[in-house]
Order: structure tokens, then sequence, then C-alpha cells
């Protein structure tokens, strides 16, 4: 059973769940429960912890860069380059 909720935003946070809403085609409650399924979730540490994606993707870069100087250091700025493609392609830059 659902319950309806009732809050204030301000004008700000309103334009941007607006925003949101028009960009995704979801309703602004499908944002609004999305958001606070996302912050319940990291609250009980269930999300994804920045931190600890940002260290493995350090360790994991650091690794390639030292295997690649040893391995294929011709190849480096090749592969370097269809990362950026990629990243262009899959996250937008």
């Amino acid at each position: 059973m659902t319950k309806i909720l009732t809050f204030k935003a301000s004008p700000d946070l309103a334009t941007r769940l607006s925003a949101r809403s028009a960009e995704t085609g979801l309703s602004r409650s499908e944002v609004i429960r999305s958001a606070l399924e996302f912050y319940f979730q990291h609250q009980e540490g269930r999300a994804a912890n920045p931190g600890r994606l940002a260290l493995v993707c350090e360790y994991s870069q650091l690794i390639l860069e030292v295997w690649l100087a040893q391995n294929a250091p011709e190849r480096r700025e090749e592969l370097v380059s269809a990362a950026r493609g990629r990243i262009e392609k899959f996250h937008g830059g």
C-alpha cells in the first residue's frame, strides 16, 4: 500500500526535480522515490562507496601503467586514446 507524503522544497530543488523528470521521462514521484532509495542504501552501507571506487580505479590504473611500461610501451598512447573514446561514448565525456 502506498502512502502519500508532502514536503517543501526550495525553488532550485523543485526546478532540478522537474528537469530530471523531463530528462528521464520519469514522474517527479518516481525521481523522488529513486533518490530516497539511493539515500537510504547509502546510509545503510549498501550503496557504492565513492572513496572505495576511486581507490580501486587508481590501483587498477597504476597496475596497468606498470604493465604497459614493461610489456607494451609503444601501445600506451593508442590505449589511452581508446579509453578516452570509451569515456566519451559511454559516459558523456
